[in-house]
């Protein structure tokens, strides 16, 4: 998925805390009381050391104003070996600055990454940590329009879990439909953010599915205001791939050993055929010269 879906999910947790809630009490399975208050505090979870942690959102749990358990939330959207080492190290610094219980929890998009974040992590002889793991399999697929409106939240993360899924573009339509509700108060921006996310999580298959919805009327709810976020949405997932596959290729040639003078480097900049430039990427290994390798297709 585009490296933007992560912001964009970070965002979805941040402003819906009801969201949280439901993880803490439906997937970890915490007791999380009755009219416990949360608090966004600061994601530096940094040890006086020149190392520096920063994790995606972290908030406090609280009850009668005092913290009962801080959980350091990490969206996930490929697999990160790495995080065996810092996730551990964010629990314990966590802990310590907010002097209670602590939780990783991971919000995957993936059902491979979710197995892979839900491993326990040694931690040495008979001690070890496993993340909290918000999954596909563990988000219910939000069907009904009344409950999309009143957990949209939910809605939105259900949709982006199970967009690859039979049914995934009558999901998308359910959700979009329910941020049209006027009785939810959401506003323009919150409304282009969250179907920017959905949209950029669709595969391309449920992106023709959808488009062939939209085409036959079957959406009557997309109207020209949400089909613009449609199409920006597309459009942005299109611009993160390009970049991606830029910032690739350069590094492959860089690998390669050669240098990028003023005129490759504008070509490359300047190419927006994705297809050209994982064609390009191929040919770095087999190539004499740069030249030869960013040669046009015959």
């Amino acid at each position: 998925m585009p490296s933007y879906v992560h912001e964009l999910l970070v965002q979805l947790v941040r402003e819906r805390i009801e969201l949280l809630l439901w993880m803490l009490r439906h997937v970890a399975g915490l007791p999380i009381p009755e009219g416990a208050t949360c608090r966004v505090v600061s994601p530096d979870l940094s040890a006086p050391q020149p190392v520096e942690l920063r994790a995606d959102l972290v908030v406090e749990i609280c009850k009668d104003g005092r913290p009962v358990l801080v959980v350091i939330i990490e969206v996930q959207l490929q697999r990160d070996d790495r995080k065996w080492w810092t996730w551990p190290q964010y629990l314990t610094t966590a802990r310590a600055e907010s002097q209670c219980d602590a939780l990783v929890l991971v919000v995957c998009a993936d059902r491979a990454v979710a197995r892979w974040a839900a491993e326990a992590i040694p931690l040495g002889p008979g001690s070890m940590m496993r993340p909290a793991v918000v999954g596909p399999d563990a988000v219910p697929i939000v069907t009904d329009p009344e409950q999309a409106a009143s957990q949209i939240g939910l809605a939105v993360l259900s949709a982006v879990a199970h967009e690859n899924e039979e049914g995934g573009a009558r999901l998308f339509a359910t959700v979009v439909g329910a941020l049209q509700d006027p009785r939810l108060g959401i506003d323009e921006e919150h409304r282009r953010a969250y179907t920017a996310l959905m949209v950029a999580a669709l595969s391309e298959a449920t992106q023709r599915e959808v488009e062939t919805m939209m085409e036959r009327g079957e959406i009557p709810y997309l109207n020209d205001f949400t089909r613009r976020f449609y199409e920006e949405g597309r459009a942005e997932g299109r611009r993160d791939t390009l970049r991606r596959l830029r910032e690739a290729l350069v590094r492959t040639i860089a690998e390669r050993g050669w240098s990028l003078d003023a005129s490759a480097r504008a070509r490359i900049a300047q190419c927006d055929d994705p297809d050209r430039l994982v064609r390009w990427a191929a040919r770095i290994g087999r190539a004499d010269d740069l030249a030869t390798a960013l040669m046009d297709d015959a």
